[in-house]
């Protein structure tokens, strides 16, 4: 279990605990759940009939909700998601391009999910 939070100059503003042997995660008593990513790792050359990588969750409320990939030196490589979500499962695919419409090298990959309710950081491995 691992507790993030996050400060401001003089107290904390956010915290959440993160259970990195499960894919619950909690802050201010509201938990996105049963947080998944698939396939995992994701073969770019791959003929199966999947589009991308699925990122899939579970809200609890209607919230604000950016969804971003970023590369292992942290840098954002694609914008996947920035609007409101409604309560319930969320389900939403990554191409494996970047913000320019690039395919992406293989790699490790991180996706931040951000609401107003948690911060969320998963990995994806892209193949080819």
């Amino acid at each position: 279990i691992v507790i993030v939070q996050s400060w401001n100059s003089k107290k904390i503003i956010q915290s959440a605990i993160v259970n990195l042997g499960n894919t619950d995660i909690s802050s201010n008593n509201i938990s996105i759940t049963n947080i998944k990513n698939y396939p995992n790792p994701f073969n770019l050359n791959s003929t199966s009939k999947s589009t991308g990588i699925t990122i899939s969750f579970y809200s609890p409320i209607t919230t604000d909700t950016k969804i971003n990939i970023y590369n292992i030196k942290g840098q954002k490589v694609a914008n996947l998601f920035n609007g409101k979500i409604n309560k319930g499962n969320k389900k939403f695919v990554w191409n494996c391009k970047d913000n320019k419409n690039r395919t992406v090298t293989s790699g490790v990959y991180l996706y931040k999910i951000t609401s107003s309710a948690i911060n969320y950081l998963g990995k994806l491995l892209i193949v080819k």
